[in-house]
Protein backbone atom coordinates (compact mmCIF):
# COMPACT_ATOMS: atom_id res chain seq x y z
CA UNK A 1 0.00 0.00 0.00
CA UNK A 2 1.40 3.38 -1.01
CA UNK A 3 0.40 6.21 1.31
CA UNK A 4 1.06 9.92 0.97
CA UNK A 5 0.63 12.70 3.53
CA UNK A 6 -0.91 15.97 2.36
CA UNK A 7 -0.88 17.78 5.68
CA UNK A 8 -0.46 21.52 5.19
CA UNK A 9 0.12 23.54 8.35
CA UNK A 10 -0.96 26.78 6.65
CA UNK A 11 -4.46 25.63 5.70
CA UNK A 12 -7.30 27.89 6.77
CA UNK A 13 -10.92 26.85 6.93
CA UNK A 14 -14.29 27.74 8.33
CA UNK A 15 -13.59 25.18 11.04
CA UNK A 16 -10.62 27.17 12.31
CA UNK A 17 -12.70 30.33 12.43
CA UNK A 18 -15.29 28.54 14.56
CA UNK A 19 -12.89 26.88 16.96
CA UNK A 20 -10.77 29.84 18.07
CA UNK A 21 -11.58 30.87 21.61
CA UNK A 22 -14.32 28.32 22.23
CA UNK A 23 -14.98 24.97 23.82
CA UNK A 24 -15.55 21.87 21.75
CA UNK A 25 -18.15 19.26 22.65
CA UNK A 26 -16.19 16.01 22.21
CA UNK A 27 -18.19 12.76 22.32
CA UNK A 28 -17.09 10.72 25.32
CA UNK A 29 -15.72 7.27 24.50
CA UNK A 30 -16.90 4.45 26.74
CA UNK A 31 -16.05 0.97 25.46
CA UNK A 32 -15.89 -1.15 22.34
CA UNK A 33 -18.52 -3.11 20.45
CA UNK A 34 -18.22 -5.97 17.96
CA UNK A 35 -20.53 -6.64 15.00
CA UNK A 36 -20.52 -9.70 12.74
CA UNK A 37 -20.82 -9.18 8.97
CA UNK A 38 -20.50 -11.36 5.87
CA UNK A 39 -16.96 -10.00 5.53
CA UNK A 40 -15.98 -10.81 9.11
CA UNK A 41 -16.21 -9.40 12.63
CA UNK A 42 -15.72 -5.65 13.13
CA UNK A 43 -14.74 -3.83 16.31
CA UNK A 44 -15.94 -0.27 16.87
CA UNK A 45 -16.36 2.19 19.72
CA UNK A 46 -19.38 3.26 21.72
CA UNK A 47 -19.51 7.03 22.27
CA UNK A 48 -21.94 9.22 24.18
CA UNK A 49 -23.34 11.80 21.74
CA UNK A 50 -25.89 14.32 23.05
CA UNK A 51 -26.84 11.86 25.78
CA UNK A 52 -27.34 8.98 23.35
CA UNK A 53 -24.95 6.04 23.03
CA UNK A 54 -23.76 5.71 19.43
CA UNK A 55 -21.81 2.81 17.93
CA UNK A 56 -18.99 4.25 15.82
CA UNK A 57 -17.15 2.22 13.17
CA UNK A 58 -14.40 3.97 11.21
CA UNK A 59 -12.67 2.66 8.10
CA UNK A 60 -14.62 -0.50 7.26
CA UNK A 61 -13.32 -1.94 3.96
CA UNK A 62 -15.96 -2.75 1.34
CA UNK A 63 -13.82 -3.29 -1.78
CA UNK A 64 -10.57 -4.98 -2.65
CA UNK A 65 -7.76 -2.43 -2.77
CA UNK A 66 -7.59 -1.12 -6.38
CA UNK A 67 -3.83 -1.36 -6.79
CA UNK A 68 -1.52 -2.96 -9.34
CA UNK A 69 -3.54 -4.60 -12.11
CA UNK A 70 -6.78 -3.52 -10.41
CA UNK A 71 -5.90 0.16 -10.83
CA UNK A 72 -8.43 1.83 -13.19
CA UNK A 73 -10.54 -1.37 -13.19
CA UNK A 74 -14.07 -2.07 -11.96
CA UNK A 75 -14.41 -2.62 -8.22
CA UNK A 76 -13.88 -6.09 -6.73
CA UNK A 77 -15.59 -7.06 -3.44
CA UNK A 78 -13.45 -7.03 -0.33
CA UNK A 79 -11.89 -10.34 0.68
CA UNK A 80 -13.37 -11.70 3.94
CA UNK A 81 -11.10 -11.61 6.99
CA UNK A 82 -10.74 -14.11 9.83
CA UNK A 83 -9.56 -11.91 12.71
CA UNK A 84 -11.71 -9.13 14.15
CA UNK A 85 -11.20 -6.00 12.06
CA UNK A 86 -10.30 -2.89 14.08
CA UNK A 87 -12.61 -0.10 12.87
CA UNK A 88 -11.59 2.57 15.37
CA UNK A 89 -9.41 4.82 13.18
CA UNK A 90 -10.15 6.92 10.13
CA UNK A 91 -8.88 5.40 6.87
CA UNK A 92 -6.60 7.18 4.41
CA UNK A 93 -8.40 9.21 1.76
CA UNK A 94 -8.28 8.30 -1.91
CA UNK A 95 -5.43 9.89 -3.88
CA UNK A 96 -6.28 13.50 -4.71
CA UNK A 97 -4.85 16.91 -5.48
CA UNK A 98 -3.31 18.99 -2.71
CA UNK A 99 -3.74 22.05 -4.95
CA UNK A 100 -7.52 21.65 -5.04
CA UNK A 101 -7.69 20.66 -1.36
CA UNK A 102 -6.20 24.02 -0.36
CA UNK A 103 -9.13 25.86 -1.94
CA UNK A 104 -11.87 24.10 0.04
CA UNK A 105 -13.01 25.38 3.46
CA UNK A 106 -13.04 22.05 5.29
CA UNK A 107 -11.15 20.48 8.16
CA UNK A 108 -9.47 17.18 7.24
CA UNK A 109 -8.94 14.86 10.22
CA UNK A 110 -6.67 12.38 8.41
CA UNK A 111 -4.26 13.79 5.85
CA UNK A 112 -3.00 10.44 4.59
CA UNK A 113 -3.95 9.45 1.03
CA UNK A 114 -3.61 6.06 -0.60
CA UNK A 115 -4.80 3.92 -3.49
CA UNK A 116 -6.07 1.53 -0.81
CA UNK A 117 -9.03 3.73 0.09
CA UNK A 118 -12.32 1.85 -0.42
CA UNK A 119 -13.67 2.27 3.10
CA UNK A 120 -16.79 3.48 4.89
CA UNK A 121 -17.75 4.83 8.32
CA UNK A 122 -20.93 3.79 10.15
CA UNK A 123 -22.69 5.45 13.11
CA UNK A 124 -25.65 3.65 14.67
CA UNK A 125 -27.56 4.53 17.84
CA UNK A 126 -27.52 1.92 20.59
CA UNK A 127 -31.21 1.05 20.71
CA UNK A 128 -33.62 -1.86 21.00
CA UNK A 129 -34.98 -0.99 17.56
CA UNK A 130 -33.67 -3.30 14.85
CA UNK A 131 -34.80 -1.62 11.63
CA UNK A 132 -33.73 2.01 11.73
CA UNK A 133 -33.69 4.15 8.56
CA UNK A 134 -30.26 4.20 6.90
CA UNK A 135 -28.76 7.39 5.46
CA UNK A 136 -25.76 6.89 3.15
CA UNK A 137 -23.63 9.99 2.57
CA UNK A 138 -21.75 10.39 -0.74
CA UNK A 139 -19.36 13.33 -0.46
CA UNK A 140 -18.80 15.99 -3.08
CA UNK A 141 -15.60 17.67 -4.20
CA UNK A 142 -15.80 17.92 -8.01
CA UNK A 143 -15.03 14.18 -8.29
CA UNK A 144 -11.48 15.32 -7.49
CA UNK A 145 -11.22 15.65 -3.69
CA UNK A 146 -12.97 14.54 -0.52
CA UNK A 147 -13.02 11.75 2.07
CA UNK A 148 -14.90 10.33 5.04
CA UNK A 149 -12.28 12.05 7.21
CA UNK A 150 -13.75 15.54 6.76
CA UNK A 151 -14.81 16.84 10.17
CA UNK A 152 -18.10 18.21 8.83
CA UNK A 153 -19.09 14.70 7.68
CA UNK A 154 -19.00 13.19 11.16
CA UNK A 155 -22.36 11.41 11.27
CA UNK A 156 -22.57 10.92 15.03
CA UNK A 157 -24.85 13.89 15.79
CA UNK A 158 -27.18 13.13 12.87
CA UNK A 159 -27.44 9.49 14.01
CA UNK A 160 -28.05 10.51 17.63
CA UNK A 161 -30.48 13.35 16.96
CA UNK A 162 -32.48 11.63 14.22
CA UNK A 163 -32.32 8.02 15.49
CA UNK A 164 -30.99 6.78 12.16
CA UNK A 165 -27.99 4.78 10.97
CA UNK A 166 -25.56 7.04 9.09
CA UNK A 167 -23.00 5.68 6.63
CA UNK A 168 -20.35 7.67 4.73
CA UNK A 169 -18.39 6.12 1.88
CA UNK A 170 -15.18 6.84 0.00
CA UNK A 171 -14.68 6.25 -3.71
CA UNK A 172 -11.82 6.69 -6.16
CA UNK A 173 -11.36 10.26 -7.33
CA UNK A 174 -9.95 12.16 -10.28
CA UNK A 175 -7.82 10.17 -12.66
CA UNK A 176 -8.04 6.99 -10.53
CA UNK A 177 -11.84 7.10 -10.45
CA UNK A 178 -12.75 8.45 -13.87
CA UNK A 179 -10.06 7.79 -16.49
CA UNK A 180 -12.02 6.43 -19.47
CA UNK A 181 -10.47 4.58 -22.41
CA UNK A 182 -13.89 3.30 -23.53
CA UNK A 183 -12.85 -0.35 -23.39
CA UNK A 184 -13.31 -3.29 -21.06
CA UNK A 185 -9.85 -2.86 -19.50
CA UNK A 186 -10.29 0.77 -18.41
CA UNK A 187 -14.05 1.39 -18.75
CA UNK A 188 -14.31 4.72 -16.91
CA UNK A 189 -16.66 5.59 -14.05
CA UNK A 190 -14.65 3.47 -11.60
CA UNK A 191 -15.72 5.85 -8.83
CA UNK A 192 -19.37 5.04 -9.58
CA UNK A 193 -18.58 1.31 -9.53
CA UNK A 194 -16.96 1.88 -6.11
CA UNK A 195 -20.12 3.53 -4.83
CA UNK A 196 -22.24 0.70 -6.21
CA UNK A 197 -20.03 -1.88 -4.45
CA UNK A 198 -20.39 0.08 -1.19
CA UNK A 199 -24.18 0.11 -1.57
CA UNK A 200 -24.17 -3.65 -2.16
CA UNK A 201 -22.08 -4.18 1.02
CA UNK A 202 -24.48 -1.97 2.96
CA UNK A 203 -27.48 -3.88 1.60
CA UNK A 204 -25.99 -7.21 2.72
CA UNK A 205 -24.71 -6.13 6.14
CA UNK A 206 -26.46 -3.04 7.51
CA UNK A 207 -29.09 -5.07 9.39
CA UNK A 208 -26.31 -6.20 11.73
CA UNK A 209 -25.78 -2.52 12.64
CA UNK A 210 -29.48 -2.00 13.40
CA UNK A 211 -30.37 -0.60 9.98
CA UNK A 212 -33.16 -1.56 7.60
CA UNK A 213 -31.71 -2.54 4.18
CA UNK A 214 -35.09 -1.76 2.63
CA UNK A 215 -35.14 1.78 4.03
CA UNK A 216 -31.94 3.27 2.63
CA UNK A 217 -31.78 6.95 1.67
CA UNK A 218 -28.82 8.25 -0.31
CA UNK A 219 -27.84 11.85 0.38
CA UNK A 220 -25.01 13.74 -1.21
CA UNK A 221 -23.80 17.19 -2.16
CA UNK A 222 -22.35 18.48 -5.44
CA UNK A 223 -20.48 15.56 -7.05
CA UNK A 224 -22.18 13.33 -4.49
CA UNK A 225 -25.58 14.58 -5.62
CA UNK A 226 -24.65 14.08 -9.27
CA UNK A 227 -23.52 10.54 -8.44
CA UNK A 228 -26.82 9.78 -6.73
CA UNK A 229 -28.73 11.09 -9.74
CA UNK A 230 -26.78 8.66 -11.89
CA UNK A 231 -27.50 5.76 -9.52
CA UNK A 232 -31.19 6.63 -9.84
CA UNK A 233 -30.93 5.74 -13.53
CA UNK A 234 -28.42 2.87 -13.36
CA UNK A 235 -29.78 -0.71 -13.38
CA UNK A 236 -26.91 -1.91 -11.13
CA UNK A 237 -28.13 0.03 -8.10
CA UNK A 238 -31.85 0.57 -8.61
CA UNK A 239 -32.83 -1.95 -5.92
CA UNK A 240 -30.24 -0.87 -3.33
CA UNK A 241 -31.94 2.29 -2.01
CA UNK A 242 -35.41 3.75 -1.60
CA UNK A 243 -35.12 7.55 -1.32
CA UNK A 244 -32.65 10.24 -2.29
CA UNK A 245 -31.59 13.71 -1.16
CA UNK A 246 -29.60 15.68 -3.74
CA UNK A 247 -27.89 18.81 -2.40
CA UNK A 248 -26.54 21.18 -5.07
CA UNK A 249 -25.92 18.43 -7.59
CA UNK A 250 -27.80 17.13 -10.61
CA UNK A 251 -26.81 14.81 -13.48
CA UNK A 252 -28.62 17.20 -15.82
CA UNK A 253 -25.51 19.33 -15.93
CA UNK A 254 -24.34 20.23 -19.42
CA UNK A 255 -24.01 17.24 -21.74
CA UNK A 256 -20.61 18.63 -22.77
CA UNK A 257 -19.29 18.08 -19.25
CA UNK A 258 -19.89 14.32 -19.31
CA UNK A 259 -18.72 13.64 -22.88
CA UNK A 260 -15.16 14.94 -22.79
CA UNK A 261 -13.59 11.78 -21.37
CA UNK A 262 -11.77 10.94 -24.60
CA UNK A 263 -10.04 14.32 -24.79
CA UNK A 264 -8.98 14.13 -21.13
CA UNK A 265 -7.75 10.54 -21.48
CA UNK A 266 -5.60 11.48 -24.46
CA UNK A 267 -4.06 14.37 -22.52
CA UNK A 268 -3.20 12.07 -19.60
CA UNK A 269 -1.73 9.31 -21.78
CA UNK A 270 0.51 11.86 -23.47
CA UNK A 271 1.72 13.18 -20.10
CA UNK A 272 2.92 9.74 -19.02
CA UNK A 273 4.51 9.06 -22.44
CA UNK A 274 2.13 6.25 -23.39
CA UNK A 275 0.70 7.93 -26.48
CA UNK A 276 3.31 8.56 -29.19
CA UNK A 277 2.66 11.58 -31.38
CA UNK A 278 1.02 10.78 -34.69
CA UNK A 279 -0.87 7.73 -33.41
CA UNK A 280 -4.55 7.25 -32.58
CA UNK A 281 -5.12 6.18 -29.00
CA UNK A 282 -8.05 3.99 -29.98
CA UNK A 283 -6.05 2.24 -32.71
CA UNK A 284 -3.39 1.31 -30.16
CA UNK A 285 -5.48 0.58 -27.06
CA UNK A 286 -3.76 -2.67 -26.13
CA UNK A 287 -0.36 -0.97 -26.21
CA UNK A 288 -1.66 2.06 -24.29
CA UNK A 289 -3.25 -0.06 -21.54
CA UNK A 290 -0.07 -2.12 -21.16
CA UNK A 291 1.98 1.08 -20.90
CA UNK A 292 -0.37 2.55 -18.27
CA UNK A 293 -0.21 -0.67 -16.24
CA UNK A 294 3.59 -0.52 -16.24
CA UNK A 295 3.80 3.17 -15.28
CA UNK A 296 4.91 3.96 -11.72
CA UNK A 297 2.31 5.41 -9.35
CA UNK A 298 4.36 8.58 -8.75
CA UNK A 299 4.46 9.39 -12.46
CA UNK A 300 0.71 8.84 -12.74
CA UNK A 301 0.02 11.04 -9.73
CA UNK A 302 2.39 13.76 -10.97
CA UNK A 303 0.49 13.82 -14.27
CA UNK A 304 -2.80 14.21 -12.41
CA UNK A 305 -1.42 17.05 -10.26
CA UNK A 306 -0.27 18.90 -13.39
CA UNK A 307 -3.65 18.48 -15.08
CA UNK A 308 -5.59 19.61 -11.99
CA UNK A 309 -3.47 22.76 -11.68
CA UNK A 310 -4.57 23.83 -15.17
CA UNK A 311 -8.17 22.63 -14.79
CA UNK A 312 -9.54 21.82 -11.30
CA UNK A 313 -11.99 19.24 -12.71
CA UNK A 314 -10.33 17.32 -15.55
CA UNK A 315 -11.78 13.88 -14.74
CA UNK A 316 -15.53 13.30 -14.52
CA UNK A 317 -18.09 10.55 -15.06
CA UNK A 318 -18.76 9.84 -18.71
CA UNK A 319 -22.13 9.35 -20.40
CA UNK A 320 -23.07 7.30 -22.33
CA UNK A 321 -21.12 4.41 -20.86
CA UNK A 322 -21.48 0.86 -19.65
CA UNK A 323 -22.61 2.20 -16.26
CA UNK A 324 -25.29 4.57 -17.54
CA UNK A 325 -26.42 4.36 -21.13
CA UNK A 326 -28.20 7.65 -21.81
CA UNK A 327 -28.48 11.24 -20.67
CA UNK A 328 -31.43 12.12 -18.44
CA UNK A 329 -32.18 14.88 -20.95
CA UNK A 330 -33.41 12.26 -23.39
CA UNK A 331 -36.92 10.80 -23.56
CA UNK A 332 -38.38 9.59 -20.27
CA UNK A 333 -38.87 6.09 -21.71
CA UNK A 334 -35.10 5.67 -21.91
CA UNK A 335 -34.56 6.27 -18.20
CA UNK A 336 -34.50 3.47 -15.65
CA UNK A 337 -36.03 4.96 -12.52
CA UNK A 338 -37.16 3.02 -9.47
CA UNK A 339 -37.30 5.60 -6.67
CA UNK A 340 -40.54 7.22 -5.52
CA UNK A 341 -39.56 10.17 -3.32
CA UNK A 342 -36.68 12.57 -3.47
CA UNK A 343 -35.59 15.83 -1.96
CA UNK A 344 -33.53 18.03 -4.26
CA UNK A 345 -32.31 21.55 -3.60
CA UNK A 346 -29.59 24.17 -3.75
CA UNK A 347 -28.14 27.20 -1.99
CA UNK A 348 -28.93 30.76 -2.97
CA UNK A 349 -25.42 31.82 -4.03
CA UNK A 350 -23.95 28.61 -5.47
CA UNK A 351 -21.73 30.32 -8.05
CA UNK A 352 -19.60 32.48 -5.78
CA UNK A 353 -17.59 29.45 -4.66
CA UNK A 354 -17.04 28.52 -8.32
CA UNK A 355 -15.50 31.96 -8.88
CA UNK A 356 -13.30 31.40 -5.84
CA UNK A 357 -12.17 27.95 -7.01
CA UNK A 358 -11.55 29.10 -10.58
CA UNK A 359 -9.70 32.30 -9.65
CA UNK A 360 -8.63 31.97 -5.98
CA UNK A 361 -6.27 34.97 -6.09
CA UNK A 362 -8.93 37.34 -7.41
CA UNK A 363 -11.93 35.93 -5.55
CA UNK A 364 -11.04 35.09 -1.96
CA UNK A 365 -13.62 34.04 0.61
CA UNK A 366 -13.38 37.38 2.40
CA UNK A 367 -12.53 40.06 -0.19
CA UNK A 368 -15.40 41.60 -2.13
CA UNK A 369 -14.34 41.11 -5.77
CA UNK A 370 -14.64 43.62 -8.57
CA UNK A 371 -14.59 43.38 -12.35
CA UNK A 372 -13.68 46.74 -13.79
CA UNK A 373 -14.79 46.53 -17.41
CA UNK A 374 -17.38 44.81 -19.55
CA UNK A 375 -14.55 43.21 -21.51
CA UNK A 376 -13.13 41.70 -18.32
CA UNK A 377 -16.56 40.33 -17.44
CA UNK A 378 -16.90 38.86 -20.92
CA UNK A 379 -13.45 37.22 -20.77
CA UNK A 380 -14.24 35.70 -17.37
CA UNK A 381 -17.43 34.07 -18.64
CA UNK A 382 -15.66 32.77 -21.75
CA UNK A 383 -12.81 31.21 -19.75
CA UNK A 384 -15.15 29.54 -17.28
CA UNK A 385 -17.48 28.30 -20.05
CA UNK A 386 -14.57 26.77 -21.96
CA UNK A 387 -13.35 25.07 -18.76
CA UNK A 388 -16.92 23.78 -18.35
CA UNK A 389 -16.85 22.01 -21.70
CA UNK A 390 -18.14 24.59 -24.20
CA UNK A 391 -16.24 25.21 -27.46
CA UNK A 392 -14.76 28.72 -27.49
CA UNK A 393 -17.05 30.00 -30.26
CA UNK A 394 -20.11 28.95 -28.29
CA UNK A 395 -18.67 30.41 -25.09
CA UNK A 396 -18.23 33.78 -26.80
CA UNK A 397 -21.81 33.75 -28.05
CA UNK A 398 -23.05 32.81 -24.59
CA UNK A 399 -21.10 35.67 -22.97
CA UNK A 400 -22.60 38.17 -25.41
CA UNK A 401 -26.14 37.01 -24.65
CA UNK A 402 -25.70 36.86 -20.88
CA UNK A 403 -24.09 40.30 -20.60
CA UNK A 404 -26.51 42.04 -22.94
CA UNK A 405 -28.02 45.01 -21.11
CA UNK A 406 -25.37 45.07 -18.37
CA UNK A 407 -22.95 47.43 -20.11
CA UNK A 408 -23.27 50.14 -17.44
CA UNK A 409 -23.18 47.88 -14.37
CA UNK A 410 -20.88 48.56 -11.43
CA UNK A 411 -17.69 46.48 -10.95
CA UNK A 412 -19.10 44.75 -7.86
CA UNK A 413 -22.37 43.91 -9.60
CA UNK A 414 -20.54 42.41 -12.58
CA UNK A 415 -18.67 40.06 -10.24
CA UNK A 416 -21.84 39.02 -8.42
CA UNK A 417 -23.73 38.51 -11.68
CA UNK A 418 -20.99 36.30 -13.07
CA UNK A 419 -21.16 34.23 -9.88
CA UNK A 420 -24.93 34.00 -10.34
CA UNK A 421 -24.50 32.98 -13.99
CA UNK A 422 -22.37 29.97 -13.12
CA UNK A 423 -24.40 29.09 -10.05
CA UNK A 424 -27.46 28.92 -12.27
CA UNK A 425 -25.76 27.04 -15.11
CA UNK A 426 -23.96 24.46 -12.96
CA UNK A 427 -26.33 23.92 -10.03
CA UNK A 428 -29.65 25.74 -9.83
CA UNK A 429 -31.00 25.22 -13.36
CA UNK A 430 -29.85 21.57 -13.66
CA UNK A 431 -31.51 20.94 -10.29
CA UNK A 432 -34.77 22.45 -11.51
CA UNK A 433 -34.61 20.46 -14.76
CA UNK A 434 -34.06 17.24 -12.83
CA UNK A 435 -37.02 18.01 -10.56
CA UNK A 436 -39.15 18.78 -13.63
CA UNK A 437 -38.13 15.51 -15.27
CA UNK A 438 -38.96 13.22 -12.38
CA UNK A 439 -42.03 15.00 -11.08
CA UNK A 440 -43.40 14.37 -14.59
CA UNK A 441 -42.89 10.64 -13.89
CA UNK A 442 -45.32 10.90 -10.95
CA UNK A 443 -42.48 10.80 -8.44
CA UNK A 444 -42.87 12.70 -5.17
CA UNK A 445 -40.35 15.55 -5.22
CA UNK A 446 -39.62 18.26 -2.64
CA UNK A 447 -37.34 21.23 -3.33
CA UNK A 448 -35.54 23.22 -0.59
CA UNK A 449 -33.39 26.31 -1.06
CA UNK A 450 -30.98 27.46 1.66
CA UNK A 451 -30.33 31.13 2.44
CA UNK A 452 -28.63 31.09 5.82
CA UNK A 453 -25.42 33.07 6.12
CA UNK A 454 -22.28 34.34 4.43
CA UNK A 455 -20.40 37.52 3.48
CA UNK A 456 -19.94 38.62 -0.14
CA UNK A 457 -20.07 34.96 -1.17
CA UNK A 458 -23.52 34.67 0.37
CA UNK A 459 -24.93 31.20 0.98
CA UNK A 460 -22.61 29.48 -1.40
CA UNK A 461 -21.89 25.94 -2.51
CA UNK A 462 -21.26 23.61 0.47
CA UNK A 463 -22.42 26.03 3.20
CA UNK A 464 -25.44 23.97 4.28
CA UNK A 465 -23.39 20.93 5.29
CA UNK A 466 -22.50 22.24 8.75
CA UNK A 467 -26.21 22.33 9.55
CA UNK A 468 -27.14 19.00 7.92
CA UNK A 469 -24.54 17.16 10.04
CA UNK A 470 -25.22 19.05 13.26
CA UNK A 471 -21.86 20.80 13.53
CA UNK A 472 -23.38 23.60 15.69
CA UNK A 473 -24.42 20.96 18.24
CA UNK A 474 -20.88 19.55 18.39
CA UNK A 475 -19.35 23.03 18.76
CA UNK A 476 -22.10 24.92 20.62
CA UNK A 477 -19.84 27.76 21.77
CA UNK A 478 -18.91 28.67 18.19
CA UNK A 479 -22.48 29.15 16.93
CA UNK A 480 -25.39 31.22 18.15
CA UNK A 481 -28.79 29.91 19.17
CA UNK A 482 -30.34 30.57 15.76
CA UNK A 483 -27.70 28.44 14.05
CA UNK A 484 -28.19 25.60 16.54
CA UNK A 485 -31.97 25.66 16.13
CA UNK A 486 -31.67 25.82 12.35
CA UNK A 487 -29.36 22.81 12.37
CA UNK A 488 -31.86 20.88 14.49
CA UNK A 489 -34.64 21.78 12.08
CA UNK A 490 -32.62 20.73 9.05
CA UNK A 491 -31.60 17.41 10.63
CA UNK A 492 -35.22 16.81 11.60
CA UNK A 493 -36.29 17.43 8.01
CA UNK A 494 -33.65 15.16 6.47
CA UNK A 495 -34.18 12.27 8.91
CA UNK A 496 -37.99 12.53 8.81
CA UNK A 497 -37.81 12.33 5.03
CA UNK A 498 -35.52 9.29 5.25
CA UNK A 499 -37.99 7.63 7.62
CA UNK A 500 -41.28 8.48 5.86
CA UNK A 501 -40.63 9.97 2.41
CA UNK A 502 -42.34 13.17 3.54
CA UNK A 503 -41.08 16.52 4.86
CA UNK A 504 -44.20 17.27 6.91
CA UNK A 505 -44.97 17.97 9.65
CA UNK A 506 -41.82 20.01 10.27
CA UNK A 507 -41.62 23.34 12.14
CA UNK A 508 -41.62 25.65 9.12
CA UNK A 509 -44.97 27.38 9.83
CA UNK A 510 -46.07 26.50 6.28
CA UNK A 511 -47.04 23.22 4.67
CA UNK A 512 -44.32 22.18 2.27
CA UNK A 513 -46.01 21.19 -1.01
CA UNK A 514 -44.54 18.54 -3.30
CA UNK A 515 -42.93 19.83 -6.48
CA UNK A 516 -45.32 20.05 -9.45
CA UNK A 517 -46.08 22.22 -12.48
CA UNK A 518 -46.18 25.34 -10.27
CA UNK A 519 -42.57 24.59 -9.21
CA UNK A 520 -42.84 25.33 -5.47
CA UNK A 521 -39.78 25.39 -3.24
CA UNK A 522 -39.21 26.00 0.47
CA UNK A 523 -36.70 28.70 1.39
CA UNK A 524 -34.93 27.43 4.50
CA UNK A 525 -33.33 30.02 6.77
CA UNK A 526 -32.82 30.82 10.44
CA UNK A 527 -35.80 33.19 10.59
CA UNK A 528 -39.06 32.30 8.88
CA UNK A 529 -39.03 29.70 6.13
CA UNK A 530 -41.39 30.50 3.29
CA UNK A 531 -42.82 28.97 0.13
CA UNK A 532 -41.71 30.37 -3.23
CA UNK A 533 -42.44 29.38 -6.80
CA UNK A 534 -40.51 29.13 -10.08
CA UNK A 535 -37.07 30.00 -8.70
CA UNK A 536 -34.99 31.70 -11.43
CA UNK A 537 -37.38 30.24 -14.01
CA UNK A 538 -36.91 32.99 -16.59
CA UNK A 539 -33.13 32.80 -16.32
CA UNK A 540 -33.15 29.00 -16.50
CA UNK A 541 -35.37 29.07 -19.58
CA UNK A 542 -32.78 31.31 -21.26
CA UNK A 543 -29.90 29.01 -20.27
CA UNK A 544 -31.79 25.91 -21.37
CA UNK A 545 -32.52 27.50 -24.74
CA UNK A 546 -28.85 28.45 -25.15
CA UNK A 547 -27.69 24.97 -24.20
CA UNK A 548 -30.16 23.35 -26.60
CA UNK A 549 -29.08 25.69 -29.40
CA UNK A 550 -25.36 25.18 -28.81
CA UNK A 551 -25.76 21.40 -28.52
CA UNK A 552 -27.07 21.04 -32.07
Amino acid sequence: MTTFNLKNQNRKSLFFRYIIGGLVLVPSEEHSTIVSTKSGKIRGKINDVLGVKVNTFLGIPYGKEPTGRLRFRRTHPVRPWTNTFDATRLPPACIQSEYTQRLFPVKILNWQISEDCLYMNIWSPVTNETSLPVMVWIHGGMFTIGSVGVDEYDGSVLASFGNVVVVSIQYRLGLFGFLDLENDEIPGNMGLYDQAMALKWINENIANFGGDPNLVTLFGQSAGGISIGMHMMAPQTKDLFKRVILQSGSPMLLNQVFTRGQKTAEAFVRKIDCFPEGTDIYDSLEMVVRCIDNTKLKKINDAQQAMVTNNPVPFLPTIPSEYIESFPTEDNENITFNQKEFLIGFNRDEGSLILHLSYPKNYTRTTVPTINTLEEARDTIIRMAVDGGFPETQAKSMASVLLNGNETDTPENWARKIGAVFGDIMFICPTARFADKFSALNSTVYMPQSSVWGKWMGVTHHDELNFVFGVPLRYPNMFDGEDINFSKRLMKTWTHFARTGSVSPIDYHNDWPPYDFSKPYMDLNTKNAYIGHRYHEETCNLYNALIEYFSR
